[in-house]
């Protein structure tokens, strides 16, 4: 369909019939954020007409890009359907009566893989039972067969691999249990991985079945085509088991063999299972992997997670996510290969600082970076041992400077391809491994638009303050884990079409294709580190901490900003939260920067300051407000906002609702939501505050909140596509100015002498 294109939707009875019409149209303005579908002729903020729930027949435009938002929800009727493309429109098999939320047991009943009505609650030969109380857009898009389908790493590409996302035998099981590994028997139950056992894309959907620990088991089998030891005559392949997280505790078995164990509920870890393959039978080889996962009840990072009963969650406080919640793969590789890149751009020096990691097989090995810009051509190489760091010289002007980049910054997302090969020292014409990444060309530092001013921070020597959303991560169909890929980018699309460019990732850690779309289509990252569990009063909390406990918080961490380091959208790192688990806080910090000195640090985003760091941070709802700056750091606004408007039909508790501030509609809401953007300019021109950055709570409403700015199922935006843009271009032009006033007073500066 091209924009403007007209559908006209009716519900027949048994049926669904589509009319399309063309019409003559041109483009709406903001045609990035109208990537909806919007009432004909209503410049209004509903998905909907305010009646929506009564609605069977309506006329509407489908606009350029509809790809963001595919589904349309007409409550009351029940009908889901999906107008991705101009083929078509299909039913989703999920649907409900009587509109999302509040519907009696008859109504939540759910289907099997073959359509068959079942009970969630007791699902027919342990079989799969899925319901999905709040569908999102992408809801019927999944395949339980082969779920999240993209290649899980994009920073590290491989061209060989294999998912083992799908439905796998799933069982909880009792503190009591002493077995090492389940019986020959299928287990209880079937879910589909990678989503958590609480979420209803699992097939289990279930939070209160005892399921802190529980066993995981399928079979697999390896390409043929993967090389093992002395075959070809070439080099010998070991076959990686790769987990991109489990929450909290995972062991691994293969074939009965003990793998190992890893403890981290955001981190990814692998285990070479190659030996273990040797006991497969006939070339089918079998996978458990039991889990435990305590949430709240052990003092372990699990961020907004509490394991509290179904529908009954406490107002800031979600539904926990347990088990594997994000892709499982296999992966072949050489004995001597690439673990990780370690990349840091410098602009300054016209130049890429890269350390490629490997394994214990690759210790003196070389490895050899060629960067290619967009169009394929090398723009620059570089040689350097493996576990070292080296820089690669773009090539430019003859002065090398910096203006012959492509820098990246959000109007800008420009990412070069790096291509990095291995060789050994026996053989350095013989490449023993290959991997892809990329880097965007970026610098983010402290420093002064005026003279005798306070300290911003600054991406590539200018400011331009940052304004985004508080974002969650969590979905009503997958929790944890978004349905598909284009639903994990959609937040992302949706913040920038509002006209803003920063996300601050609260307290949760997302898997890695959500930070490769920040790369890619330019949205600057605050990155929380998940919290411990938040005692009251929180300043007793230090003294719940063990040794071993800090241990383990400190090593999640570490392991957050080495898998992330390389992401250029990340600018700043979030040590600490409102107070929550919170310890040591000088030392903690200091932790951080070692481990990565190229970009700021948030040392505690709210409530309890420790004068370390890059920002002085405060909360204040509903605000806005800022903190004093000091001499060595810069002013921020870490939460403010918390508006809230209920839309009846999207919320998953109807039964409750957490705002900081009720709206009654989307006007008033607008007009307020508005009238803080215009203290923020105050704040931000103020030479006493100079704030630098404000985030606002909240993208989407998250099960009881209604502080979004779209609903939960991310059916429904609350706001005009035009006044918010608008307001929040203004912000970003006046802080820009800064710049130019700072150049002029500097010229004038020069000139006296």
């Amino acid at each position: 369909m091209r924009g403007g294109d007209q559908l006209r939707i009716s519900r027949p009875g048994a049926g669904i019939r589509q009319s399309i019409t063309d019409e003559a149209a041109s483009n709406p303005p903001e045609a990035l954020y109208r990537q909806l579908y919007w009432p004909s002729g209503q410049p209004a903020p509903h998905l909907l007409p305010p009646k929506a729930a009564n609605v069977k027949t309506g006329t509407f435009n489908l606009t350029k890009g509809q790809a963001f938002v595919s589904d349309l929800l007409l409550t009351g009727e029940t009908a889901i359907m999906n107008a991705s493309d101009s083929k078509h429109l299909r039913c989703n098999a999920l649907a409900l009566e009587g509109g999302p939320g509040g519907q009696p047991k008859a109504k939540l009943m759910g289907q099997t893989l073959t359509g068959a009505p079942c009970d969630p609650f007791d699902p027919p030969g342990g079989g799969l039972c899925l319901n999905i109380p709040l569908p999102t857009p992408w809801s019927a898009d999944v395949d339980p067969h082969n779920p999240l389908p993209e290649y899980p790493r994009p920073q590290l590409r491989r061209e060989r691999w294999k998912s083992l996302n799908g439905i796998w035998e799933f069982e909880p099981y009792g503190v009591w249990e002493t077995r090492e590994l389940p019986g020959r028997n299928p287990l209880a139950r079937k879910i589909v991985v990678p989503f958590p056992v609480e979420s209803p894309l699992s097939g289990v959907a279930r939070g209160d079945v005892g399921v802190a620990r529980m066993w995981y088991r399928r079979n697999f089998t390896v390409p043929s085509n993967w090389r093992s030891e002395g075959q070809d005559g070439g080099h010998a392949e070991r076959v990686m088991l790769r987990f991109g997280a489990v929450d909290w505790e995972a062991v691994v078995f293969v074939n009965g063999m003990r793998l190992g164990m890893h403890q981290g509920g955001y981190d990814k870890f692998a285990f070479d299972v190659t030996d273990a393959l040797e006991k497969g039978r006939n070339g089918t080889h079998e996978l458990a992997v039991r889990v435990f996962d305590p949430t709240e009840f052990a003092h372990v990072p699990v961020g907004k997670q509490r394991r509290h009963p179904p529908r009954h969650p406490s107002s800031i406080w979600y539904t926990s996510s347990s088990g594997i919640w994000q892709t499982v793969w296999l992966e072949p590789v050489p004995a001597a290969h690439v673990m990780r890149l370690d990349i840091t751009p410098d602009i300054d020096a016209g130049a890429v600082n890269i350390t490629v990691l490997g394994s214990k097989a690759a210790e003196g090995a070389a490895a050899h970076v060629t960067v290619l810009d967009k169009h394929g051509k090398e723009v620059g190489s570089g040689s350097g041992n493996v576990g070292e760091e080296f820089s690669v010289k773009m090539s430019g002007p003859k002065d090398s400077s910096r203006s012959s980049l492509h820098l990246w910054s959000p109007d800008s997302p420009y990412l070069y391809d790096l291509d990095v090969t291995l060789s050994l020292p026996s053989n350095s014409q013989d490449v023993v491994d290959k991997v892809r990444g990329y880097v965007g060309m970026r610098k983010v530092t402290l420093g002064r638009t005026e003279r005798h001013g306070h300290l911003r921070p600054l991406l590539n020597d200018e400011f331009v303050f940052q304004i985004g959303f508080l974002d969650q991560g969590f979905w009503p169909d997958g929790v944890y884990t978004a349905p598909t890929d284009e639903a994990l980018e959609s937040d992302i699309k949706f913040t920038k079409s509002l006209g803003m460019n920063l996300l601050r990732k609260h307290i949760k850690v997302e898997p890695d294709r959500w930070y490769y779309h920040c790369d890619r289509l330019g949205m600057l990252v605050w990155q929380d580190m998940p919290s411990m569990y938040w005692e009251d009063p929180f300043s007793a909390g230090p003294g719940y901490r063990a040794p071993s406990e800090k241990q383990q918080h400190q090593h999640e961490l570490t392991r957050m900003i080495e898998e992330h380091r390389s992401f250029p959208s990340i600018i700043t790192w979030v040590v600490f939260n409102e107070g929550w688990g919170q310890y040591d806080t000088q030392q903690v910090v200091s932790l951080a920067q070692s481990l990565d000195s190229s970009r700021l640090i948030d040392p505690a985003s709210g409530w309890v300051d420790s004068e370390i760091g890059s920002f002085i941070d405060m909360h204040q709802y509903v605000g806005p407000n800022a903190p004093l700056p000091t001499l060595t750091r810069a002013a921020v606004l870490g939460e403010f906002g918390g508006l809230g408007l209920r839309l009846e039909g999207h919320q998953l508790v109807p039964e409750d609702s957490f705002s900081y501030q009720e709206m009654h509609s989307p006007a008033e809401l607008e007009v307020r939501y508005l009238g803080l953007v215009e203290k923020l300019k105050e704040l931000m021109v103020d030479p006493v505050y100079s704030l630098n950055a404000a985030v606002y709570t909240e993208l989407s409403d998250v099960e009881a909140e209604i502080n979004g700015l779209i609903t939960y199922d991310r059916q429904v935006i609350k706001v005009s596509p035009y006044a918010l843009p608008s307001a929040h271009r203004d912000l970003l032009d006046l802080s820009r100015s800064l710049n130019r006033r700072s150049q002029a007073a500097a010229g004038n500066a020069t000139d006296a002498f």
